[in-house]
């Protein structure tokens, strides 16, 4: 009965410490989320902002997209869908 009590103690401790670590390396340096996906290749690029992403995906044309993709609004959705070059596909 011990050596089984020994033995979920210490697969969870384990968890813990395995838990603890994987917050610590999260709040330490958190990963892009505003990525961009050709269609066409299948490649994916990361960027660290929302306006990086969106200057990258429209090579250049958009350069003052807001930092965080929180704050679209219409006039950059207009822009957006005009800018891609898909009109009528």
């Amino acid at each position: 009965m011990f050596a089984r009590t020994s033995r979920i103690a210490i697969a969870s401790a384990t968890t813990l410490l395995v838990l603890g670590m994987a917050a610590t390396t999260a709040n330490a340096s958190p990963a892009p989320k505003n990525c961009v996906l050709n269609v066409d290749s299948g490649s994916m690029q990361c960027y660290g902002t929302f306006r990086e992403a969106v200057t990258a995906s429209t090579d250049g044309r958009i350069a003052d997209a807001p930092l965080s993709a929180k704050y679209i609004d219409q006039k950059l959705a207009d822009r957006l869908k005009d800018s891609s070059g898909t009109a009528g596909a």
